[in-house]
């Protein structure tokens, strides 16, 4: 039996934050949430031989985000529907790992390499709506991955909806 404890943070304009666990009451606080950024993490399937490995819905004052930079296959993921998952929220930061199964010759087996390959979550993602696609950006790319430096693999994924995150991008909440 697995027991998850889930906390939400909030984080203020200033840093500050505001652990929903304490008593953060004070009787001159402003009780307007505008301000605060929420995050909530979530126990995602992969590699606990160590400990849990989360993911993350941060919920801004405006727009909101899913952060799931490391994950064994989306099928592993009981209970959880990815596709509602980056429905809910306005960016979806994936892991983008790998591009296929024949990336890079391993003297592993890829296959004990659960990450979900680039063009499996495509896949899955293939009839949904373009605005849903467009919330996609791969993240956490292995330096093998095509999709990190080929001009032309970047072109054929943002042609088929998807975005690819640049080192430096900035995302408003």
């Amino acid at each position: 039996t697995t027991t998850t404890t889930t906390t939400t943070t909030q984080i203020d304009n200033k840093g500050n934050n505001n652990n929903n666990n304490e008593d953060n009451s004070n009787e001159n606080d402003n009780d307007d949430d505008d301000d605060f950024i929420t995050v909530i993490p979530h126990t995602v399937p992969h590699r606990d031989e160590f400990s849990e490995t989360v993911g993350y819905k941060i919920i801004g004052p405006n727009k909101s985000a899913l952060f799931i930079p490391d994950i064994n296959k989306w099928t592993t993921w009981k209970d959880v529907d990815i596709i509602q998952q980056v429905s809910s929220v306005d960016y979806a930061f994936l892991d983008g790992t790998f591009y296929d199964m024949n990336e890079i010759e391993f003297e592993r087996d890829i296959t004990k390499i659960p990450h979900p390959f680039i063009i499996e979550t495509m896949k899955m993602f293939e009839k949904e709506d373009a605005d849903v696609k467009d919330k996609i950006y791969f993240i956490h790319l292995n330096h093998t991955n095509p999709a990190l430096q080929c001009d032309k693999m970047q072109e054929s994924i943002r042609r088929m909806g998807f975005n690819i995150a640049e080192f430096g991008m900035k995302f408003s909440l």
